[in-house]
């Protein structure tokens, strides 16, 4: 039972999660270890006079992407 647990959680470890927020304007990968593999941004939701809408949407696309939140 014990080494079916680890398999399992060794698979989980392995995968990839994948989130989207602002109608996939933010897109993130993490990995099952919660290692932020990649985020893609849009351009068009570049605006520097309000960086605080891009760390919120970089956080939505993050904080899903989570392995038990998928």
């Amino acid at each position: 039972m014990q080494e079916e647990m680890e398999a399992v959680t060794a698979e989980l470890e392995e995968k990839e999660y994948t989130a989207t927020a602002g109608g996939d304007a933010v897109k993130a990968v993490v990995t099952g270890k919660m290692e932020v593999k990649s985020v893609e941004i849009k351009p068009e939701v570049i605006d520097p006079e309000d960086a605080e809408m891009l760390g919120d949407l970089v956080t939505a696309a993050v904080f899903p992407s989570a392995p038990n939140k998928n």
